[in-house]
């Protein structure tokens, strides 16, 4: 038996990979999975471009296999930051809500990622880890709040580590994000405003960008104010926020994804803060380090 700790996308879709995998998450659900933009950018991926290229494609076999609805998308940017810039007409004709300068990013991803996780995590059982057991650098059984719990493997898909299970082991910084949830815009894009990302999707509009270290949960009105003017301004629409989500981000020091065999039987993966970007690359890496 597999356990796997954490139930966000990358944990989900690692228990999707494997045979007889169990998921535990502290809260029951995929919480800071659930407060994102659903993106994938690999224009805006840097180095790993290459890999945030392969999880779309994966993102896009998945969601048709499970019936989740999905699109390709322009991402725009405004103000324009390049050499090559639309006219406020040009940019009109790409997207009718725009009428200002604006520059041609690249393609993204958008996935209906509610739906996905939904439909991907109908097994995952409510459990937060207090303490791991070791012996012989293997682990013997994690202490939960429910109970003990023993596996033949174990992988940890975490946030910010929060319990202090791997203190001293590796640097995370956690930085904390809000997630306008509003009424359809009409936007046909995903539009990079400013500092801010929108996007929309069947039924909903998605708006976010504030990233900055904390580890409170309270809803931070001024980040969600500027988020709303920001796109109100532009848009020239009055926006009424359905909901707010809030989620943290694992970061590493070196923002580089943590893929590690911490244990002879546990992997840790964790600490990209474009992490819905690579959820299915990481998700390979895993089953292909424990087949090794």
């Amino acid at each position: 038996m597999i356990l796997i700790v954490g139930g966000g996308i990358t944990g989900l879709l690692i228990s999707r990979y494997l045979n007889d995998a169990q998921v535990i998450d502290k809260y029951g659900e995929p919480k800071n999975s659930l407060s994102s933009l659903w993106n994938v950018m690999p224009p805006l991926c840097g180095e790993l471009k290459e890999e945030c290229d392969s999880s779309a494609n994966e993102f896009v076999k998945i969601s048709e296999e499970l019936n989740v609805s999905y699109s390709w998308k322009i991402i725009l940017r405004t103000p324009p930051k390049g050499d090559k810039v639309l006219t406020p007409r040009e940019t009109k004709e790409v997207e009718p809500l725009l009428d200002s300068e604006s520059e041609i990013v690249g393609k993204a991803l958008h996935v209906n990622g509610g739906d996905l996780l939904l439909k991907l995590s109908k097994n995952v059982k409510t459990a937060n880890v207090t303490g791991i057991e070791v012996k012989d650098n293997r682990i013997t059984s994690l202490k939960t709040n429910v109970g003990e719990m023993r596996a033949d493997y174990y992988v940890f898909s975490i946030g910010r580590d929060e319990g202090g299970l791997f203190r001293g082991r590796i640097a995370l910084d956690g930085l904390k994000g809000h997630v306008v949830v509003a009424p359809p815009l009409g936007m046909k894009n995903v539009l990079l405003i400013e500092d801010r990302l929108g996007v929309e999707g069947e039924g909903y509009s998605l708006l976010n960008g504030d990233s900055y270290p904390s580890n409170k949960w309270e809803i931070d009105r001024d980040q969600v104010d500027r988020t709303v003017t920001i796109f109100s301004k532009y848009l020239k629409k009055v926006i009424n926020p359905i909901e707010i989500r809030v989620g943290f981000r694992a970061v590493s020091r070196g923002n580089v994804p943590i893929l590690e065999r911490i244990y002879d039987n546990a992997i840790l993966v964790t600490g990209y803060k474009f992490g819905w970007s690579i959820a299915p690359w990481l998700a390979k890496r895993v089953k292909d380090m424990m087949r090794g």
